[in-house]
């Protein structure tokens, strides 16, 4: 069953049909003639150039015969679709211009993170020093060689402050000790 929208376009779509071939304007033979390539039918048609011998047009012949595209031919389609050339543009005027002193441009050295632990105690053992930190959260024990985390190497303990190398940025950063009692 069809429905009554679908009858509708059906219906509209035919009467546009009849009406366009009503007004269509009417057929005369000879607004086309086939061309010298389309008029070549077989390989005999073809002279050494590749190029279509001339033959009898006959009012209706539409056959082709089917060659390969030539250089020329090539050329013929991109002269066809190739856009006209662009005026040129006028040639610029001599404008003075002030010359501009250029300043160097500094760039200061990365700057390492602040530290991320805290000294909060010392053992002297001997001549062994180990450090107590709070890192992360934990407590833990270092002493001079050991890594905290995964970028600073305990590289020094002094008296008075704790040398730390930052491997990231390859700098060395000190931290102040508290006081021995």
């Amino acid at each position: 069953m069809i429905y009554p929208k679908r009858r509708f376009f059906i219906a509209a779509a035919l009467v546009t049909t009849l009406v366009a071939a009503y007004f269509a304007p009417a057929r005369t033979d000879d607004a086309v003639q086939p061309t010298a390539h389309a008029r070549a039918t077989s390989p005999t048609d073809w002279n050494r150039d590749g190029e279509a011998a001339p033959t009898e047009v006959q009012r209706g012949d539409t056959a082709a015969a089917l060659r390969p595209r030539t250089d020329d031919d090539n050329q013929g389609l991109l002269a066809a679709f190739a856009s006209p050339a662009a005026p040129s543009a006028p040639a610029p005027s001599p404008l003075s211009v002030a010359p501009v002193a250029v300043q160097p441009m500094v760039v200061s050295p990365p700057v390492p993170p602040p530290i991320p632990f805290e000294v909060v105690g010392r053992m002297v053992d001997g001549g062994d020093q180990r450090l107590f930190l709070v890192f992360n959260g934990k407590n833990i024990v270092v002493h001079t060689g050991d890594t905290i985390g995964t970028d600073y190497t305990v590289s020094e303990i002094r008296a008075d402050q704790l040398v730390v190398h930052y491997a990231p940025l390859d700098v060395s950063q000190t931290v102040a000790l508290p006081a021995s009692h």
